[in-house]
């Protein structure tokens, strides 16, 4: 049996419905423009149930918008493991009085 299609607000274009989603996350108006420094599109397929989960993770209201907060996310934490990994290993050159100081004058 042919599985049920249904038409993906983001992708705008038919995709099964249940097993799995394909999110074009390609940047269509201006509001995502200016968010983004290069608009660039994707589509990716992803499980269904992971796509609801995100959705009600971030609160977000399309699949699109939710996947690029998941993902901004994500960054933002590999970041601060990488920096919290960097602990010990570099030399501050400037007390934080030092700084303060500085940012005074």
């Amino acid at each position: 049996m042919a599985p049920a299609f249904h038409r993906s607000r983001e992708a705008a274009r038919m995709v099964p419905r249940g097993g799995a989603f394909s999110i074009d996350s390609g940047m269509r108006h201006q509001s995502d423009v200016r968010r983004s420094k290069m608009a660039r599109a994707t589509t990716v397929t992803l499980d269904g149930d992971l796509v609801e989960e995100v959705l009600a993770a971030t609160r977000e209201t399309t699949k699109a918008s939710a996947v690029r907060k998941a993902l901004t996310e994500f960054l933002r934490m590999q970041r601060l493991r990488e920096l919290a990994d960097m602990a010990g290993r570099v030399e501050l050159r400037y007390s934080n009085e030092e700084i303060e100081a500085m940012e005074q004058s």
